[in-house]
């Protein structure tokens, strides 16, 4: 966790830490914490960046159109970012408050880093920071870069517990870096790999040898399948087909 005035040193730690994946762009911010200042969208959306959303980017002095800023001070405050979908997040960039009339003693200070699949249960992510550091009093200014093992989510929530003296606490960004997690291989009852083409192949009815495989048929909902745990069901055209997966294995 450290803290970096150059592009070359954020590239630098992001290929030292082993980051991978990209920046995570489509991001949307919330909070249950009254608006001071700006709009918790801000934090999300690259305004106030220079040079787009990536970690090498600087800030611009935090303004209403580019920043949030909470009248709480400490112990209650959370920001919750939606990830537009499913990824492996394996860090992130913080753009802390800045700049020159004293912005930077509103910045997060202490802060839980949390995920979760679904948006419903948050985890702390093992390895992220428990403290951000404190923006210069200047700007335009460089992210804090940090990284982890990579954590599956679609939401990451910050907790923040503490900020640098301030009755208010003012943030300026967050871009987190991830990619989209690998496709899981289809697996029949029996804990066996199913080849991917092969339950396309049951989905339309048709064994490998080219046959139906047709159990029974009766009147289902239209154009719906699922895979069950013995069989695969398709609906389509009127008709329920159930296959035995069995010969999957056979």
């Amino acid at each position: 966790m450290r803290k970096f005035s150059t592009s070359a040193a954020l590239l630098a730690l992001l290929q030292t830490v082993g980051a991978a994946g990209a920046p995570i762009l489509g991001v949307t911010a919330s909070t249950t914490n009254g608006t001071n200042a700006g709009n918790i969208l801000n934090t999300a959306n690259g305004s106030g960046l220079n040079g787009g959303q990536l970690p090498t980017s600087t800030h611009n002095a935090p303004v209403v159109a580019n920043c949030w800023q909470t009248d709480v001070a400490t112990g209650t405050i959370n920001l919750t970012f939606a990830l537009n979908g499913l990824f492996d997040v394996s860090g992130m960039a913080v753009w802390n408050a800045n700049g020159t009339f004293g912005q930077s003693s509103r910045g997060i200070r202490g802060v839980t880093v949390l995920s979760s699949v679904g948006g419903l249960i948050f985890n702390p992510i093992l390895g992220a920071p428990a403290v951000f550091s404190q923006g210069p009093a200047s700007a335009p200014s460089s992210a804090e870069v940090f990284a982890w093992t990579p954590v599956t989510a679609t939401h990451v929530r910050f907790l923040v517990s503490s900020n640098y003296g301030s009755p208010l606490t003012l943030f300026n960004e967050a871009l987190f870096d991830g990619s989209r997690p690998a496709a899981a291989p289809e697996v029949n009852r029996d804990g066996a790999l199913v080849p991917l083409f092969m339950v396309c192949l049951v989905l339309l009815g048709v064994a490998p040898n080219g046959r139906p495989r047709i159990a029974h048929c009766k009147p289902p909902a239209r154009g719906s399948c699922y895979l069950g745990r013995d069989e695969v069901i398709q609906r389509n055209h009127g008709y329920q087909h159930t296959v035995p997966i069995d010969f999957l294995t056979a």
